[in-house]
């Protein structure tokens, strides 16, 4: 059996302010979750309006982060494809329902 410990995942920025999509700046945004792969291109030449999109590699080991604070406003992080996510604590793999992260209080 294969181990995945990265994967490449679509990341979005709804409502991003348009002032943020320099190159540059959107590298550095990303830079914050992981490596960078890609800038979608429509982002890049902002045709898309409130809407970012770029591809970053992934440590599944480590919770994904939800909330990036820039300019002094909180900006949710959005992960496009992931089908298997606890959103409780972060982690790609398993699903909320499941999660042995959880501290269960006893009966």
């Amino acid at each position: 059996m294969a181990c995945v410990f990265s994967v490449a995942i679509w990341v979005c920025f709804p409502k991003l302010s348009i002032e943020y999509y320099e190159p540059s700046m959107l590298q550095d945004l990303g830079q914050a979750i992981g490596p960078v792969i890609r800038i979608d291109t429509h982002t890049a030449l902002e045709t898309r309006g409130w809407f970012t999109r770029i591809c970053i590699q992934i440590n599944l080991a480590n919770p994904l982060i939800k909330i990036i604070k820039i300019g002094g406003v909180e900006q949710l992080v959005q992960y496009k494809g992931i089908n298997s996510l606890c959103f409780s604590y972060g982690r790609v793999g398993h699903k909320v329902e499941s999660c042995s992260y959880i501290a269960r209080a006893s009966e």
